[in-house]
């Protein structure tokens, strides 16, 4: 029976602080603020909550001069390669298939 306590014991130890890490990493993707400090990749449209007024098209996709993501609204910055997606930065929301939105604010 002390084996089992010592290993149980262990387990905990170990995992407990795991688990803690991991779910305060997960919990800072519900913050906005944390968001736009590291940047926002959309995979799919129905992520954004809204969009503002349609100014040009861009590969089949339109460009809209604001949207709206997680209640923090961002205006459109310019085309950028697909590849931008891997590096986006503060402040940034990057749409498929090349789109660079600007926090605003």
């Amino acid at each position: 029976m002390g084996d089992v306590a010592f290993i149980l014991a262990c387990m905990l130890t170990i995992f407990a602080p795991l688990h803690w890490l991991v779910w305060r990493q997960m919990s800072m993707l519900d913050d906005p603020r944390h968001l736009r400090a590291v940047g926002v990749v959309i995979l799919r449209e129905e992520a954004i909550d809204a969009y503002g007024e349609l100014i040009g098209r861009y590969a089949d996709t339109s460009i809209h001069g604001t949207v709206t993501f997680m209640g923090m609204r961002y205006e459109y910055a310019r085309v950028v390669h697909p590849d931008y997606a891997a590096r986006v930065g503060e402040n940034e929301l990057y749409l498929p298939p090349g789109l660079l939105y600007r926090a605003c604010g």
